[in-house]
């Protein structure tokens, strides 16, 4: 339907960009720059912050699709509702608790005070998403910085962690890859014997 499409276009958004869900709300036509959007993140404002993020291929082809109607925003009905009360963040999290329960999108009340109606699963999830990708894929810092508009040292912290956490994954990764590469696998000549590499020993090594 209609009006399930709206939502699903706002997730698309956030998913691609990293958004924030009232920047996500609000993206206008002209924040767009060809292959660039670039806006101040509503949450960091009084920053200066300026957040340049990338158009993915995905994303273009949900812009190129999506009608102007006159309206300045990308999604205009979504805009209008954040605009006029919370009903766009209430709906949103009604959409995560329906669609995975609410085990996966609330903290058990029995935990810790802070936790308690605290979200798992959210509109936000799609913007921690977004970071741990680009940290998966070692994109530095000050890229990482730019793209999701920071302004917070813990964030900053945070994608560090993220960032360590990836080169040790890759470390694992390119140990398999080692591991199971036959080209690599050769016979070793005994610890007593005096080589005197030839020509086509060296060959080999390097074919």
């Amino acid at each position: 339907s209609q009006a399930g499409k709206i939502w699903l276009d706002l997730f698309i958004v956030a998913m691609q960009t990293g958004m924030r869900l009232k920047d996500a709300a609000l993206l206008k036509w002209d924040m767009i720059h060809d292959d660039i959007i670039e806006f101040q993140p509503e949450k960091t404002i009084k920053h200066g912050n300026i957040a340049r993020v990338p158009v993915s291929p995905v994303l273009r082809s949900l812009l190129q699709l999506t009608p102007h109607t006159g309206s300045p925003y990308v999604n205009p009905e979504i805009a209008k509702f954040y605009l006029n009360g919370d009903w766009v963040t209430k709906r949103s999290k009604k959409i995560f608790e329906k669609a995975l329960g609410k085990q996966q999108t609330q903290y058990d009340k029995t935990g810790l005070q802070r936790q308690r109606n605290g979200c798992i699963r959210s509109f936000h999830s799609f913007r921690v998403t977004f970071m741990s990708l680009l940290a998966s894929k070692q994109v530095p810092i000050a890229d990482a910085m730019t793209m999701l508009g920071w302004e917070s040292v813990e964030m900053v912290r945070l994608y560090t962690k993220l960032l360590e956490k990836a080169k040790g994954d890759m470390d694992k990764r390119n140990q398999t890859v080692i591991q199971q590469m036959q080209e690599l696998v050769i016979p070793l000549p005994e610890a007593t014997t005096r080589i005197i590499p030839r020509k086509a020993d060296l060959q080999k090594l390097i074919t």
